[in-house]
């Protein structure tokens, strides 16, 4: 018999032949073994054990074609940078050994036909890039014992699900960027920080929830992602710039009171968002924050935005209703009413928003205001 799919022997039929090579040896694994070993003249589909030796060398099995499958047995400690890199037939990682504490930079990057990893609880770091494009790769089950995960550790790979473990406090520079296919995301919380790109350019993520703990997200974390809505934690202090850049299916946002700053671009051309609400808390919205937003048709600021220009709302076509506190007005040097041009934009109706009532007459239930104010409307009411 042959290696192979689909073969007959032993009485059965449709049978997956694979030759099992075996290294056996102590110390370091190194390539020049490895290469002395898999000769041209084996065929491809190779499944290898790895025993006796307590660490793989750097590039050891780089850019091997024909191993199919590899399993770490319980001698090695060690995995080196770069060890099974762009092993393009490899499909299936067993890591079985309790001792490796780290899947290293690039370990298995370009693996593009890996489906299948078993992580051991040893494991405490996935290094950067270790899963980067293997675009096979749709689920992997991360112990709980890791604790760190590298820049771009899976990113532009085929991942469709991920669970974060409960150990991690940080999610990495673009860990799971361009992931494509991702539609679901578990974070724990035990973390506190989204990292710059963390999500951006997963097309798939419709939605995702981020824990209270969370009190920083980065520049770029979803932008360009499939995101309806997002509800911004309320440890968060500053929407960064390019935050949610291009997330063009996004609907609706809530941004808390312990938001004080909106960064540049952060939500430019995000085309389905149809109203925002900007708490009073903020007083500063960067250069093009809003701009191509031709879905918004109204906004409303609760407090006193002292750092904000035309280009906020650029482009902006359907953007008619502003709601403003009397400081904005003042800062914007505009009064309310019908057919106004502000920041760049023209016919819109500006309300002022009332939070200090003058008087409240138990008997007739009526509410008299400091002034005869036609478009102004309760901070109450806009809350609802």
């Amino acid at each position: 018999v042959t290696v192979g799919s689909n073969k007959d022997v032993l009485g059965l039929t449709g049978v997956t032949i694979s030759l099992i090579i075996e290294f056996n040896g102590t110390g370091t694994l190194k390539k020049d073994i490895v290469n002395s070993t898999i000769t041209s003249e084996l065929p491809h589909g190779l499944t290898v054990t790895i025993t006796g030796y307590t660490s793989i060398d750097e590039d050891a099995f780089k850019q091997n074609k024909k191993i199919k499958e590899v399993v770490i047995n319980n001698s090695v400690t060690t995995i080196g940078n770069y060890a099974f890199y762009e092993c393009s037939s490899l499909k299936t990682v067993r890591i079985l050994s309790d001792s490796v504490t780290i899947i290293p930079n690039a370990a298995f990057q370009s693996c593009t036909s890996l489906d299948t990893v078993s992580i051991s609880n040893s494991v405490t770091t996935i290094g950067d890039r270790a899963f980067q494009s293997c675009t096979s790769l749709k689920t992997v089950s991360i112990p709980d014992s890791v604790d760190t995960i590298g820049t771009e550790a899976f990113s532009s790979s085929g991942l469709e699900t991920v669970s974060i473990p409960s150990n991690v406090t940080i999610i990495g520079t673009s860990v799971f960027s361009r992931c494509t296919s991702l539609d679901s995301v578990s974070i724990p919380d035990s973390v506190t920080s989204i990292g710059n790109s963390a999500f951006s350019s997963c097309t798939s993520l419709k939605t995702v929830i981020i824990p209270d703990s969370v009190t920083s997200i980065g520049t770029e974390a979803f932008s360009s992602s499939g995101l309806e809505t997002m509800s911004i934690p309320a440890k968060v202090t500053s929407i960064e710039n390019n935050t949610f850049y291009k997330c063009s299916s996004l609907k609706t946002v809530s941004i808390p009171d312990s938001v004080t700053s909106i960064g540049n671009s952060a939500f430019f051309e995000c085309k389905a968002l149809t109203s925002v609400t900007i708490p009073d808390s903020v007083t500063s919205i960067g250069n093009s924050a809003f701009k191509g937003c031709n879905g918004l048709t109204s906004v409303i600021i609760f407090g006193n935005v002292t750092h904000l220009n035309d280009t906020v709302f650029q482009y902006c076509s359907k953007l008619k209703n502003l709601y403003l506190s009397q400081d904005m007005l003042t800062t914007l040097n505009v009064e309310e009413g019908n057919n106004k041009k502000v920041l760049g934009l023209t016919g819109v109706t500006i309300s002022l928003i009332i939070t200090n009532v003058v008087e409240y007459d138990k008997n007739t239930e009526t509410v008299t205001f400091k002034n005869n104010l036609p478009n102004a409307v309760l901070k109450n009411d806009l809350i609802k």
